[in-house]
């Protein structure tokens, strides 16, 4: 039998049983300059917005923030992105310049608002925080806060496929 006959098929087979992944990148080069605070914009289908801070933040109750063309500030803030709608995040990555040293953090919520897993920054530099979701179940948010951070992306992982059964 032709070797070419066996491999293409024993390819194909092996690609259809691998695990597939998406990601989800948000830019963050489309806010609305004149964003307020607690108004919701979309990108990638997934509604963000910018909170009052938390007791798990930087500071209690500020909102202030700044809107440039490839990134957002938060000075102190929290920019909160609605995960509702994916499903299976196996971790989520934010490309941040950190000014404020040990102050930028990174929240995975459930749907009942418990904090699943949450990262923060300890030094001051142009960094990555990546966060994972320890059970890859449903999230229902992410939160990012920061007292003077720049965030200029987030990446979001989905592992969508599943192996032939």
């Amino acid at each position: 039998m032709n070797l070419s006959k066996l491999l293409f098929p024993a390819l194909f087979l092996f690609m259809q049983s691998t695990a597939s992944g998406q990601t989800v990148i948000l830019t963050l080069d489309n806010v609305p300059s004149g964003t307020l605070c607690n108004e919701i914009w979309t990108e990638q289908n997934l509604d963000l917005s910018f909170v009052s801070t938390t007791a798990d933040d930087c500071t209690l109750g500020s909102c202030y923030f700044g809107v440039e063309s490839t990134s957002v500030w938060l000075y102190p803030s929290r920019l909160t992105i609605d995960l509702s709608s994916l499903q299976r995040i196996q971790k989520v990555e934010v490309s941040i310049n950190d000014y404020c040293g040990d102050c930028t953090h990174a929240f995975l919520m459930d749907s009942t608002g418990m904090m699943l897993n949450n990262v923060g920054n300890s030094l001051i530099s142009f960094d990555t925080l990546t966060i994972l979701n320890p059970t890859e179940g449903l999230l229902s948010e992410l939160a990012i806060s920061s007292c003077e951070g720049e965030i200029l992306e987030v990446r979001i992982y989905q592992n969508l496929g599943s192996s032939i059964r």
